[in-house]
């Protein structure tokens, strides 16, 4: 008796540990009902293709080991499966979504896997692989299986509650990303290691929605343009017909987007990453290269609802963009004005931005209007014309916007035509550019036109280097062309012409400060400000520097006021500590020019 006694407590773990254990029969239902019936059984291996049906839901206590060629394949696009317990498998294609259905070019699609346990996700899972061009140099996919597997990848993701979506090294040829749901983070295995190309041998020049990747929360106002004059609802993913949902806790960080040389003939105003109605976004450590298409990086509002707050650039870079940095606060509607707009708490940090101008093009896009194609390069580029302050409209509607903060600082600006530009405020009163902006700590190189222009009422230009080698006035040519009485300048903080736009909005509170100002200014002066009616400006403590073999301007520093042009008369100005020189000249007192009718309105505090 005590022999059959141990011998059961020595089999005993041996029979225990072999049924925690077992292979999937492909001759066996993959069933709920089937996986309830495994009892103790912890891991089911799977090593061939198992086909899934109906809803199935795998339990917490059982994980799910790949090996081999294992994966589930969804029958259709019925077909529901909710893995409660974790997931063993390597960059393996381990779904197979191939069954007509289940996907779908378009977004009358859903999502069929969901994983509730699970929060790291690999595109192979769902057979995304770099290096690989569908239905190109061999491979036998249909040309469309990466678009639709990886838009099958974020439904599914969405339904699983988010997490983290990891590319491995290497090029992914896609169509296009949209991240249209909560809490999610995409990051690569480094900026010159993963890269998210656009598949242009299969797509030519065609994203979903004019960028390569969309961050966007689900908008119910549709989308007009010359193709579609009646409108048409916007869709990610999913089509936004549903709901009104601003998205939020978004990341991408530790890759590479790129567009296409000749597709970026085809459609010049392409974007790289655009982010709208999201916020407590971040995107670091992404380098953008749309090869000379429009925008690296495209943020702001557009459209009924739209909350963009919260979002940070930081340690990213950009070549061959025109614009390094796009922020949009709306484009108006005549009738039916859009009740809500947020745009705040917005920091571009620490990126390098290189401008490339307009190249040779041969535009197919057929919703693209050529006179909105901006051939000028800029850094960082604000433009807009909706309501930017909050009032009760004519008709009793109360119309709600919120305009908060930009932080523009530690960034390298290079080859722009203007380094930071902005459009100006308009006639109407709630249309001001009511911006409070921040210019710090940037390193400005190769401006053509201007350094940094800020025509918004509230900016801080401070700890900035301005460098060129030989700065000329405004051409003719851009003036003709824009009629905005640009002043070529290292900083231009401006109010708007009046006699264009009748307009009194413009810099109120202006600190210049600790700016350092290289190069040769011809008939040009380093610093013009343009200020709003009673307007409060602080120029300190900066320096200008010209180039030793060049004829230094008559002044440095040009105030201007004008009731005619302007619509301006008085300002107060304190001014202090500013100074010209060179290598070969002493340092002395910068210049100071008021460019006034009537000099007496000017204010003048603390001159030395």
């Amino acid at each position: 008796m005590k022999n059959k006694v141990l011998l059961i407590i020595i089999l005993f773990p041996f029979y225990f540990g072999n049924a925690q254990e077992l292979v999937w029969d492909i001759n066996e239902q993959f069933t709920s009902e089937n996986l309830l019936k495994k009892g103790a059984v912890s891991v089911i291996t799977i090593n061939t293709t198992i086909e899934v049906q109906g809803s199935v839901s795998v339990p917490s206590s059982i994980s799910l080991k790949f090996v081999d060629k294992g994966m589930l394949k969804i029958a259709d696009e019925q077909t529901s499966l909710v893995i409660h317990g974790s997931i063993e498998a390597k960059r393996q294609q381990i779904f197979d979504i191939s069954s007509p259905g289940v996907t779908s070019y378009r977004f009358e699609s859903v999502s069929n896997i969901k994983m509730t346990k699970n929060k790291q996700y690999f595109p192979e899972w769902w057979g995304v692989f770099p290096n690989v061009v569908p239905s190109k140099n061999g491979n036998k996919l249909p040309k469309a299986s990466h678009h639709q597997f990886l838009k099958e990848i974020m439904l599914d993701i969405a339904a699983s509650g988010g997490g983290e979506l990891i590319f491995d090294e290497g090029v992914y040829y896609i169509r296009d990303l949209i991240i249209d749901f909560d809490n999610i983070e995409v990051r690569g295995q480094g900026a010159k290691k993963t890269i998210l190309r656009f598949d242009s041998e299969n797509y030519g020049y065609s994203t979903r929605r004019g960028t390569v990747v969309m961050i966007q929360g689900p908008t119910l106002e549709k989308f007009y343009s010359k193709m579609v004059p009646d409108g048409i609802p916007i869709a990610g993913n999913f089509s936004f017909t549903e709901k009104q949902q601003t998205i939020e806790n978004i990341i991408m960080r530790d890759l590479t987007v790129e567009w296409d040389a000749e597709a970026a003939r085809a459609d010049p105003s392409m974007n790289g990453i655009a982010v709208m109605n999201a916020k407590n976004v971040l995107i670091e450590g992404v380098h953008i290269d749309l090869h000379g298409a429009n925008r690296a990086f495209f943020l702001g509002n557009a459209f009924e609802g739209d909350v963009t707050e919260n979002v940070t650039i930081a340690n990213s870079s950009c070549v061959n963009s025109r614009t390094g940095v796009f922020i949009l606060s709306g484009y108006a509607k005549d009738e039916n004005p859009r009740k809500k707009m947020v745009l705040n708490n917005i920091n571009i940090l620490n990126n390098h931005l290189q401008m490339v101008p307009m190249q040779d093009v041969d535009v197919k896009n057929e919703h693209l209007v050529l006179r909105y194609l901006d051939e000028y390069a800029s850094g960082v580029f604000f433009i807009g014309n909706e309501y930017t302050t909050s009032f009760t409209h004519t008709d009793g509607t109360f119309i709600e916007r919120e305009m908060g903060t930009f932080l523009i600082e530690g960034n390298i600006i290079e080859n722009a035509d203007f380094g930071i530009r902005s459009w100006y405020g308009n006639a109407d009163e709630h249309k001001g550019y009511v911006h409070d902006v921040t210019i710090k700590d940037n390193y400005f190189r190769n401006f053509r036109l201007i350094g940094a222009m800020a025509p918004f009422k509230t900016s801080q230009i401070v700890g900035n280097v301005f460098i060129v080698d030989t700065f000329t006035p405004i051409p003719a040519s851009v003036e003709d062309d824009r009629g905005e009485d640009y002043k070529a300048s290292a900083i231009f903080a401006a109010k708007a012409p009046f006699g264009k736009y009748k307009s009194d909005h413009g810099p109120e509170k202006v600190q210049i400060e600790n700016n350092i100002i290289q190069g040769c200014f011809l008939r040009t002066s380093p610093i013009v400000v343009r200020p709003k009616e009673k307007a409060n400006i602080t120029i300190h403590n900066n320096q200008v520097v010209y180039s030793n073999d060049c004829k230094v301007p008559k002044y440095d520093i040009v105030i201007t006021t004008d009731i005619y042009n302007y619509g301006t008369q008085e300002a107060t100005v304190n001014i202090k500590n500013n100074s010209r020189g060179s290598a070969i000249q002493p340092i002395e007192e910068a210049t100071l020019h008021i460019d006034a009718r009537r000099k007496k309105h000017i204010t003048l505090l603390d001159t030395q």
